[in-house]
Order: C-alpha cells, then sequence, then structure tokens
C-alpha cells in the first residue's frame, strides 16, 4: 500500500511536473510540455501492450512478429508524443498532478482485475525493451560523453562516514541501496507474480537473479547521473535521473529535449509496472488473509485494497524541517521505508532458512546474509525511532516500534519453527537407527 502511494504520486509528476517555484516561464512551459509528452506516449504505450497481449496470445500473429511491430512502436510513439501532449485540467486538490492521480489510481483497479496475459506481460515485455535501452545507451553514453570530455564526474566520491540526514555508513548504505542489492518487495513481487509465470523452476534463477543483477546495474546507472552534478541535486528523483540521461545521450547526437523525454519515459513505465503489479499482489495478500475465494472477489478486494491509498495520497502533514510549510503524507514517514524494505528481505530469507532446515540442507550460505539483514534492518528501525522521538515526529517513531516488534516476534516465530523441526529430524534419525538395529533373541 505504502508503494501505491509513493508511486502513484511520483508517477503524476512526471505526468504533471509541479512548476509552482519556478519563476522563469519558458522553464515552466517547457517542464510543462514535457510532462505531457511522457503522458501521452504513456497512454500509447499501454493501448499498444493490449493490443500486442491480445494479438499475440489469441494466436493472430507470433511473439517475434509482435516484437518486431510493437517494440519500434514504443519508440516512434516517444517521437510523436511531443507533438500531441496531453495537459490534464487541475480538477482534484487544485493541481493537474492531483487529476493524474486520480486517473492512475483507477488505471490500478483496471489492470490489476485484468488477465495477466492481456496487460501484465505484454506491458512487462515491451517495457524491457526501454529498460536494456535505457542502460544500454545510458551506460555508453556515459563513458562516451566523459570520453570526449563532455561530462565528468564532479560529485565527491567520498564524503565522510557520516550523513547529516542519512546518518552513519553502517547502515545508511545499505538501506539506500536496497533494490540495487536486496530487495523485500522484490521478493513478493517474485513469490506473487514471476512463479506464477516461469514454465518451470528451473527458470527461476535466470529470471529472477538476472533481474536483480540488471536492477544493479540501473541502479550504477542512476548514479552515474549523479555524480556528473558539483552539488547535491534540487528537483524530483525523477527530473534528475532524466535530465541526466538527455545530457549523456547527447553523444549519440540526439536532441537533449527528446532525450529527457525518454529517460521520463523510462522511469514513467518503471512506475506504471510497479503501480498495478503492486496493487494485485495486495489484492492477492488481502483475499488470503479473509479467505475470499473465487475470481468474483477480486472487484472487492482490489477495491479495498486501493481505497487506502486514495484516502492518504493527498494527505499534507506538517514539515518538521521547514515550520509553517506541509508535504505529502508519505514523504513523511519515507525514512521508514528503506529500513521495512530490508526487514521484507530478512523475511524472505527466514523462510527460506527454515524450508532448507526441513530438506536437511545446508543453511549457512541463507543464514548469515539473514543475520547481515535483521542486523541492518534493527540497527535502522532503531535509529529511526530513537531520531523521531528526539524530533517529535510521532508518526515515525509508532511505525519504527511497530516494525521493531514484528521483526523480533518473527525472530522468535522462526527459532520455535527451527527447534521444532530439529527435534522432529532428530526423533526421525533416532527412529531409523532404532528400526536397523540388529535384533536378538
Amino acid at each position: 500500500v505504502y508503494v501505491l502511494v509513493v508511486f502513484s504520486d511520483l508517477t503524476a509528476a512526471t505526468f504533471a511536473p509541479s512548476v509552482n517555484t519556478i519563476a522563469d516561464a519558458a522553464k515552466r512551459s517547457a517542464l510543462i510540455h514535457t510532462g505531457g509528452t511522457v503522458a501521452t506516449a504513456s497512454v500509447i504505450y499501454i493501448a499498444l501492450a493490449l493490443a500486442f497481449g491480445f494479438l499475440v496470445n489469441t494466436g493472430r500473429i507470433t511473439l517475434r512478429t509482435g516484437s518486431f511491430i510493437f517494440v519500434p512502436m514504443v519508440f516512434v510513439a516517444l517521437a510523436v508524443s511531443r507533438y500531441a501532449p496531453i495537459t490534464l485540467p487541475a480538477i482534484v486538490a487544485g493541481s493537474a498532478r492531483g487529476t493524474w492521480t486520480i486517473i492512475l489510481l483507477g488505471y490500478c483497479f483496471v489492470a490489476s482485475i485484468l488477465p495477466v496475459w492481456l496487460l501484465l506481460q505484454p506491458r512487462d515485455y515491451l517495457s524491457s525493451f526501454l529498460l536494456f535501452a535505457c542502460i544500454l545507451f545510458g551506460g555508453l553514453g556515459a563513458i562516451i560523453s566523459s570520453l570526449m570530455g563532455k561530462v565528468s564526474c564532479n560529485y565527491p566520491a567520498f564524503i565522510g562516514f557520516s550523513d547529516l540526514g542519512l546518518g552513519p555508513m553502517f547502515p545508511a548504505m545499505f538501506i539506500v541501496i536496497a533494490c540495487g542489492a536486496i530487495s523485500g518487495f522484490h521478493a513478493i513481487v517474485a513469490s506473487g507474480t514471476t512463479a506464477k509465470q516461469l514454465p518451470s523452476e528451473t527458470k527461476g534463477r535466470p529470471v529472477v537473479y538476472g533481474a536483480m543483477l540488471t536492477e544493479a546495474l540501473l541502479g550504477l546507472i542512476a548514479l552515474a547521473m549523479i555524480m556528473q552534478l558539483h552539488s547535491k541535486p534540487e528537483g524530483a528523483p525523477t527530473e534528475v535521473f532524466s535530465q541526466g540521461i538527455g545530457r549523456v545521450l547527447a553523444a549519440f547526437h540526439i536532441p537533449p529535449k527528446l532525450g529527457t523525454s525518454f529517460g521520463l519515459l523510462a522511469i514513467s513505465t518503471f512506475l506504471l509496472t510497479t503501480l498495478d503489479t503492486c496493487t494485485r499482489l495486495a489484492r492477492y495478500i488481502f483475499e488470503e488473509l479473509f479467505g475470499l475465494r473465487g475470481s468474483g472477489w477480486r472487484f472487492v478486494s482490489t477495491a479495498a485494497t486501493l481505497a487506502l491509498p486514495l484516502a492518504v495520497v493527498f494527505v499534507k502533514m506538517p514539515d518538521p524541517a521547514k515550520p509553517g510549510q506541509f508535504l505529502p503524507a508519505w514523504q513523511a514517514i519515507w525514512p521508514v521505508f528503506g529500513a521495512t524494505n530490508q526487514l521484507l528481505a530478512a523475511m524472505a530469507l527466514l523462510v527460506i532458512l527454515v524450508w532448507r532446515v526441513h530438506l536437511k540442507k545446508s543453511v549457512w550460505i541463507i543464514g548469515l546474509p539473514m543475520l547481515l539483514m535483521m542486523a541492518v534492518a534493527g540497527t535502522g528501525l532503531v535509529q529511526l525511532l530513537l531520531s523521531a522521538i528526539c524530533s517529535g515526529k510521532a508518526l515515525v517513531a509508532g511505525l519504527s516500534a511497530l516494525l521493531l516488534a514484528m521483526a523480533l516476534a518473527l525472530l522468535v516465530d522462526t527459532i520455535r519453527s527451527w527447534n521444532r523441526i530439529t527435534t522432529a529430524l532428530i526423533e526421525e534419525e533416532l527412529k531409523s537407527v532404532e528400526l536397523s538395529a540388529p535384533r536378538h533373541s
């Protein structure tokens, strides 16, 4: 649910950038035009994914033929969209961004109840080409631009072992990198949708492990976009990344505006794929928790899943750092997200650990990373709790305390499961020894 709130707001920000603080009229107009271009390209991209999924899965065309037709069309859509940017009126929450947020949540509802083969699979397939193009041309562009002297590494490589905003390097480094190394959210995705689409278990390693390696490479590309700057960047993360992509793509004689639009489209497709996948996963969890069976419940469970994001996404809270100003509620609890993600990763490793104990397999290959992740998540949550108490951030303090309690409860439950399984295995071994022992009359 938290990811839904954050990503719906970030996606809406790519379609309708905030220009209230920009005095230059030309810059405001350019930002609005770029956002509208990305919005148009995203709408066309979703329509192409639906058509691609329908034609391929109903046997009208083969996957190869469809790829040759639809993949180029995704890139053509970006070029065409520059001439027909979508600009929405400020109907919701006094901004076009609010209007887009409502539309995106509606998209999540529809996309998460459609068959996987109709939208999720073809959309992810087409977006993978955007991802690989972004990584390939972004990486090569950074290298070529550096060799040509057009960009250079300006940001300091090392500032110190502690940061005023993030705290000490441990555990901040692990929590900040997050999805670029290990991610609990991705574990949920892998078990919720990926596992259901694999033809066999043997395909799991190249798909899942390969995906995490690709994620790490994307993290390095994002880092390269920041390293070009002389100081801490201003503006939304999506803007900083896309502008960096626009600069390095100039090495291929691509106009900076088009390169920036390409970077924004790549980000928006990543966010869109996360949005409806996350809604589908939350729906699965909701149905499992309440024992809802049957396809008819998907409408109710999806609506219930999206009710909380709809209620929270427009909520503003006082900014502790800037008295008199307000910020979105999700930004107020954003510091908890990284630690929560790492805690989820530790939980996933705990489940695998218990499973390997049950199978009588070596556990240390999982146990040691699990202990590291528990230490990272636990230390991060303790630091957040103490910092929130000192600064009067009651919501962050409450969430941190709750997550710490859940982590401890899970750890205790795992130890009990370990003891129960090992006791059962020992008893089984003793029985087998007794049965195999020679009997004397």
